[in-house]
């Protein structure tokens, strides 16, 4: 097995070693010098523990591959790959600034509006060109995103990191990408990517939009366990980021366009390039600075109807025959009042609220039993927080909501009402 390269080390017989500049989850950085062109390349180098495992060489290999097809400004240049004494290796331009996550963390909280409207405006450029091959990143997060200071002492934003990337229809590369496996950054996920669905070029749009989110308002739309985030990606409205950061003056013409990147329906979301457009008006347009100060000059606060509180009115004596589940399937989920944990681990427990269509809460049950749960009625399971994989195949398999155990009475109740409240409006628009 190849061993962690030196400083002083010659790859290839043209990369001299001048020092690691980071590592990740599937290669070491290092700062080196192309002897013949006397030229600094980052090169990214394949971990020695993973040099020899087939898969993933395909996966570096394929990062190379994607990365150099698209050339851009904004992309990260892609010089040079190859193999040499057991080191896979990829060359590429050496950045010079900050990833947007450690400016995040310095600034603590959102970017000024004018900063975030050109962030974003340049990465919309960048995905609508990726878009074109059609290249689908798959992994749009503060990591991934290098920030140098541009010829006019502005951003210049490089999108990096294609570890995740694949051109849809090329069918070599398509099949590193099986369904229903889940690969992401949570905060930042589509629906369909945390359901192990095919993404597209809108799953990327549905990422920068996160990220506009998060650039706005100094949070993304959904924080917490990685369970909890992946289902409110596929079943939670986002807060608006006005009322998220009520005192940033977040132009609602903005807040629209986000809302609207970060719809459920891949279909309802808006391209890449319209995207640019938007910001691109934004930020020529004399309307933020008018919204601006109509956002700060008169805020008044919403008042908010409290919902009522659901209740368990009834415990099934018994499940249906095709839907029998043993007692000890149930298991214990802790933190929840006695009395609760004694109607769970009966049965299956059916809710209801007021004219909310019925709820079934099961906790741990056969795949066989939960699809028999949900043909008579909306389906609450809970799930490991850290199972990706569960969670996306339940989602699938069309449950309404999964909770993470243990969980307390009250994020239980939460969870129950956000499903009503969809099955409430899915009924109604019937």
């Amino acid at each position: 097995m190849s061993a962690a390269l030196h400083n002083g080390a010659l790859l290839a017989g043209r990369y001299r070693i001048h020092g690691q500049l980071g590592e990740g989850g599937m290669g070491a950085v290092y700062l080196a010098r192309h002897e013949q062109l006397n030229r600094d390349v980052a090169l990214k180098v394949l971990l020695p523990r993973l040099a020899k495992q087939r898969e993933a060489r395909a996966r570096f290999q394929r990062e190379a591959q994607v990365s150099s097809k698209l050339r851009h400004p904004h992309a990260v240049e892609i010089y040079d790959f190859g193999e040499d004494q057991g080191h896979l290796y990829i060359a590429m331009a050496r950045l010079k600034g900050q990833t947007l996550q450690q400016i995040l963390k310095a600034y603590g909280g959102a970017l000024p509006l004018m900063r975030v409207f050109s962030l974003g405006a340049q990465l919309a450029d960048v995905l609508t060109a990726a878009h074109r091959l059609p290249l689908i990143h798959r992994d749009i997060k503060p990591e991934n995103i290098f920030i140098e200071r541009g010829a006019d002492g502005g951003d210049h934003v490089v999108m990096v990191d294609f570890g995740l990337a694949f051109i849809a229809g090329a069918d070599e590369l398509d099949r590193m990408t099986r369904a229903g496996e889940v690969f992401g950054s949570p905060p930042y996920m589509a629906p369909e990517q945390a359901q192990g669905l095919e993404v597209s070029p809108a799953s990327d749009v549905y990422s920068l939009g996160c990220l506009l989110y998060e650039l706005s308002c100094g949070a993304p739309p959904f924080e917490g366990a990685a369970l909890r985030v992946i289902t409110q990606h596929v079943f939670s409205a986002p807060t608006p980021p006005s009322e998220r950061a009520p005192g940033l003056g977040i132009p609602k013409v903005f807040e629209q366009l986000i809302l609207r990147m970060i719809r459920k329906a891949p279909e309802s979301r808006p391209g890449a390039a319209d995207v640019l457009r938007a910001l691109k008006e934004l930020s020529e347009g004399g309307q933020v600075n008018r919204e601006v100060q109509q956002a700060l000059a008169g805020r008044a606060a919403r008042m908010v109807a409290v919902p009522t509180q659901p209740q368990i009115t009834q415990v099934l004596p018994k499940a249906p025959a095709q839907a029998q589940t043993p007692d000890t399937a149930l298991g214990v989920i802790g933190d929840i009042n006695d009395d609760l944990h004694r109607q769970l681990r009966m049965n299956h427990v059916v809710v209801e609220a007021g004219d909310a269509p019925a709820l079934i809460l099961t906790l741990g049950a056969p795949d066989e039993v939960i699809s028999a749960l949900i043909s008579a009625g909306k389906v609450v399971i809970a799930a490991a927080d850290a199972d990706m994989e569960q969670i996306a195949a339940l989602l699938r398999l069309g449950v309404a909501e999964v909770v993470s155990t243990p969980l307390s009475v009250e994020d239980l109740m939460r969870k129950i009402r956000r499903a009503q409240r969809k099955a409430r409006r899915q009924r109604d628009e019937a």
